[in-house]
C-alpha cells in the first residue's frame, strides 16, 4: 500500500501467516492500514504472490473503510504492587505495617485517527464486603494518573503516583 504511487509504500501480510496449503475454504482477513493511509488523499493498494504458493490465488470482495476518529484503548492494566523492591523476599501475605505504596500502570493505544488528549489512568480501590459478610463501605482510595496525549496509532504508557493508602484490617479474637 503506498500513498505516493510506490515511491514508499508499507507491506502486509494478506496470508495471516497461514501455511501453504494449510487453509481450506474461504478466508476472511483484516488489514489495519492506517501506518500507510492515514491522513493520505489517495493511496493505491497492489497485491502480489511470492514465491512458491499455490496453483492458483483469487481475491475477491476487497473493502476499504474508514476507521473511527476516537478509538483510545486501555492494554494492560497492572497493580504494581512492591514496585520498589523494597522488600526482598517478596511476601505470600504482607504484613500491615509493611504494606508497600501502589502503583497503577497501563499501556494504552489511540487507535483513531485523531490525536487524543487529557488521556488519564484512574482507578478505585473498593471494599465490597466485610469479615461479617455484611456489604464493604465502598472505595477506600483512588488515585489518577497525569494526563497523556497519544498521537494516532501510537502507544503510550500511563503510569499513577505511588500511592500508599491506609487498609483497614481486622483482627478475631475469642
Amino acid at each position: 500500500m503506498s500513498a505516493d504511487n510506490f515511491v514508499s509504500f508499507q507491506e502486509y501480510d494478506s496470508s495471516n501467516a497461514i501455511a501453504v496449503n494449510a487453509a481450506s475454504g474461504t478466508i476472511i482477513n483484516t488489514i489495519n492500514t492506517s501506518t500507510a493511509a492515514a491522513n493520505a488523499t489517495n493511496v493505491t493498494t497492489r497485491f502480489l504472490a511470492d514465491g512458491v504458493t499455490h496453483y492458483y490465488w483469487m481475491i475477491d470482495n476487497v473493502a476499504a473503510v474508514e476507521g473511527p476518529e476516537k478509538d483510545a484503548a486501555l492494554q494492560s492494566p497492572y497493580i504494581e504492587f512492591n514496585y520498589t523492591y523494597a522488600y526482598n523476599p517478596f511476601y505470600d501475605q504482607t504484613p500491615y505495617d509493611l504494606f508497600p505504596p501502589l502503583r497503577l500502570t497501563s499501556l494504552n493505544y489511540n487507535n483513531g485517527s485523531t490525536t487524543q488528549t487529557n488521556l488519564r489512568l484512574e482507578g478505585k480501590f473498593i471494599r465490597v464486603s466485610e469479615p461479617s459478610g455484611n456489604s464493604g463501605v465502598g472505595i477506600v482510595h483512588s488515585t489518577t494518573s497525569s494526563a497523556i496525549q497519544l498521537n494516532p496509532y501510537q502507544f503510550d504508557t500511563a503510569i499513577t503516583t505511588h500511592s500508599t493508602f491506609s487498609l483497614v484490617y481486622w483482627e478475631n479474637a475469642e
